[in-house]
């Protein structure tokens, strides 16, 4: 809504009859969040700086792509839970795969991500191949 607000305020501001209430109102609200997102975007940029750092000292990150169990498929429920390994690598534009890991016993293998720096994809690609020939392909492979 924050980024409708900043994009189309002048339409609200200079030719208001041209736009539909409905329009107008959603705005409003994106209005009202341009300080969030502001916060939000000075925010990424610090992780992205700490990111840097990070990757000023190693190649890689390898990290659990989820924090929980996966629930079944049929199950509902909160997806930011699932994806709160995921998200900030994600906000930082970095490239990053997951991949399964056998799991002996367990009901779904476990998931591992690879995170690398910035136009690191061939690197991460070969520490996935690594990982695999080392672990297994998988239930999938």
């Amino acid at each position: 809504m924050a980024e409708a607000w900043e994009s189309d305020r002048r339409l609200v501001e200079t030719a208001p009859e041209s736009v539909s209430p409905g329009t107008t109102a959603f705005l409003q609200m994106g209005k009202a969040h341009a300080e969030f997102l502001a916060n939000a975007r000075q925010a990424a940029e610090e992780w992205k700086r700490a990111l840097r750092a990070v990757f000023e000292r190693v190649e890689l990150l390898a990290l659990p792509t989820l924090g929980v169990v996966p629930p079944e498929v049929t199950a509902g429920g909160d997806d930011t839970v699932l994806a709160a390994a995921t998200l900030p690598v994600n906000t930082a534009g970095v490239p990053a795969l997951a991949m399964p890991v056998p799991t002996p016993g367990a009901r779904v293998p476990a998931s591992l991500q690879l995170i690398g720096p910035w136009d690191a994809e061939e690197r991460l690609l070969a520490a996935a191949a690594v990982v695999e020939a080392a672990v297994g392909p998988g239930p999938f492979g």
